[in-house]
């Protein structure tokens, strides 16, 4: 007997229709990555309404998987206004942050809110020094440590992603280690800068 994953999967599949979606709520961010390539240039940004409306039609797809990104999705001020539509709707909630804004309470509102399936977290280095040579953010890894530790206290799994760059390639199994220590999967991205 299939299970109710696989039913979606399968009617989705028959029916052309995505399974997975992504939604660059804002080009703000709290860090200035230099190979980032979604900075603020001026374009008009989606309002909540806007964002709501965008959802349902992504439900009327039956899209299973919600991604809630940015930029930082957590700079936005109806972020969690945002996240409790999306799992009113059904959606599976992925949600891709920097980390630098979730402390303790913070990540208990996430898992109350948005109940995520998983939170990513972008990280640059296994130092201080690397990490925040990408970040331009003091203190930026250890915010990203604490935060993964804040969500893993809530239950909620945690991967780190991390862009490979010749700033950081000397510390991939330091990088590695560091999740281990936290208790979150690291994804490995090799990318030129």
């Amino acid at each position: 007997m299939a299970s109710a994953l696989d039913l979606v999967k399968n009617r989705n599949f028959d029916n052309a229709a995505p399974m997975t979606a992504l939604m660059e709520l804002t080009f703000v961010c709290n860090h200035a990555c230099s190979f980032c390539y979604n900075c603020p240039t001026g374009q008009k940004e989606m309002n909540t309404v806007e964002v709501m409306d965008a959802m349902r039609k992504l439900a009327d797809f039956n899209v299973l998987y919600l991604t809630l990104t940015g930029g930082e999705p957590l700079v936005r001020r109806d972020f969690f206004e945002i996240a409790a539509a999306a799992r009113e709707m059904g959606f599976a909630i992925r949600i891709y942050t920097n980390g630098y804004l979730i402390d303790e309470a913070k990540a208990a509102r996430i898992k109350e809110v948005a109940n995520p399936l998983e939170v990513e977290i972008s990280i640059h280095g296994a130092t201080d020094e690397t990490h925040e040579r990408v970040t331009c953010v003091p203190g930026s890894l250890q915010r990203v440590l604490n935060a993964v530790r804040f969500l893993r206290a809530q239950g909620i799994r945690v991967n780190l992603k991390c862009p490979i760059t010749q700033a950081n390639q000397e510390e991939v199994l330091a990088i590695q280690a560091l999740g281990d220590e936290v208790d979150a999967y690291v994804i490995f991205d090799p990318i030129i800068t």
